[in-house]
């Protein structure tokens, strides 16, 4: 379910996770890790560690026909349309929750989960 990176700026996504947090009873929500070094839309090393305007650049070099031949505007929509996490970002967005760390070396994932409470079930 890797959409909180998707939905906007930092106050998109709060939002986003506060309305998940007061609607869902119990849940989770999971997005790549900005630590892991291959970006994971685009498999392309270290590209969302740049700057936007690199990044853009980058994606010539992705093993996606698609984005490697996409024009300047489609690769900047692309490009701005994503804003990894870090494992700090994510537990700040959700306080309380459980985070988890998927992990292939580095930190490839995080999940945050939340539950009710026992004396509620």
């Amino acid at each position: 379910n890797s959409v909180i990176e998707h939905v906007g700026n930092w106050d998109d996504m709060a939002a986003m996770a506060k309305e998940a947090l007061r609607v869902g009873r119990s849940g989770w929500i999971q997005t790549p890790a900005w630590e892991f070094p291959i970006e994971p839309h685009f498999h392309v090393p270290l590209m969302h560690w740049f700057g936007k305007p690199v990044g853009r650049r980058m994606l010539s070099c992705s093993p996606f026909a698609h984005f490697r031949n996409a024009g300047l505007a489609e690769r900047r929509k692309l490009v701005e349309s994503i804003n990894l996490l870090s494992r700090r970002e994510m537990a700040a967005l959700f306080p309380g929750c459980n985070l988890y760390v998927e992990r292939l070396f580095l930190p490839k994932s995080f999940t945050a989960r939340w539950y009710p409470e026992r004396s509620q079930i």
